[in-house]
């Protein structure tokens, strides 16, 4: 029986399931099921998902519904459904892949430290052919955890590491404890960082710097949604502050806030929420901040431009 089981979401991603599901395939460790949950109404995802399932059917195993209930909802469901043996969850998302040693380098892991019990990696960006954009995302940063918790003010202040779902494996007895929570939509996009944080924050995880996950960027990914992906991490960090309002996190949020109203070209917003970020901390994130009040005071024309940019 299956030791780790496989989630994986998708909505209208025909182009890429194939390619996402083969990369499961090849893997060097065997012992897994792949859980599908399809929300795609009338593409070929689900007729491509469907050949899969037929060919592999003590491997992979699919749902599908055509009215879209977000991924939360749909995550949540392939969790329950997950087999009784397994020990282990990981996600992969629609349009990512796995390199071929991504499950036997996490297992290996979870061996070796037996209080560990979230597994995550470093990762490359890729485009949508499959061909690498960007290697090793998180070379040459400082912030390494490797068996210990990841505290909130540590967690707030850190700057990577933690990208995608896609990345994480996580010991199946903790959804006893933790689920899949959105806050605010159903679409919540930032439901993999109040994950990571819940478990980082409670136990000890792990930070493999191999790169073993090739995560795909192009505007279709719901993470590439600047404006819906700012928002709702400004959500999961006032509720951080609900949770722990001894840590002083409030510049982090009204920083954020900066972002966001830079992104929505409110200038008068940027300005505001700019300078009450100075309120709670003059020198943390320095640099960022005057770099963002700089772009704020740049022609619409030129922030049009580089808002494009980041787009891309």
């Amino acid at each position: 029986m299956p030791r780790v089981s496989i989630i994986t979401t998708t909505y209208k991603h025909q182009d890429f399931i194939a390619e996402t599901i083969e990369s499961v395939l090849s893997q060097t460790f065997t012992d897994w099921e792949l859980l599908i949950w399809d929300d795609s109404p009338d593409d070929l995802t689900w007729n491509i998902i469907q050949e899969y399932v037929q060919r592999y059917p003590d491997k992979i195993k699919a749902w599908h519904y055509k009215q879209n209930k977000g991924i939360v909802n749909n995550m949540n469901f392939l969790i329950d459904k997950i087999s009784n043996e397994s020990e282990y969850i990981a996600f992969l998302e629609w349009d990512d892949l796995f390199t071929p040693d991504n499950l036997e380098k996490k297992i290996d892991i979870f061996k070796k430290y037996k209080d560990v019990k979230m597994v995550y990696n470093n990762l490359d960006y890729i485009d949508k052919d499959s061909n690498i954009l960007l290697k090793d995302f998180f070379k040459g940063l400082n912030s390494v955890i490797q068996n210990k918790k990841l505290e909130l003010e540590n967690f707030v202040n850190w700057n990577g590491y933690y990208n995608s779902y896609s990345s994480l494996m996580i010991k199946k007895d903790l959804f006893k404890i933790f689920k899949i929570t959105w806050l605010g939509n159903k679409n919540f996009v930032a439901s993999d960082w109040y994950l990571f944080w819940n478990i980082a924050n409670n136990y000890n995880i792990y930070w493999i710097k191999d790169s073993l996950t090739l995560l795909r960027k192009h505007w279709e990914n719901t993470s590439s949604d600047f404006l819906r992906m700012y928002k709702d991490v400004v959500t999961v960090f006032e509720k951080f502050k609900e949770e722990k309002p001894e840590i002083n996190i409030n510049y982090k949020i009204f920083q954020l806030k900066t972002y966001l109203s830079y992104l929505n070209h409110e200038r008068l917003s940027t300005i505001k929420f700019w300078i009450i970020s100075f309120r709670y901390s003059l020198t943390k994130d320095f640099p960022q901040r005057i770099w963002m009040i700089l772009l704020s005071l740049f022609p619409k024309k030129i922030n049009n431009y580089l808002y494009n940019k980041l787009k891309k």
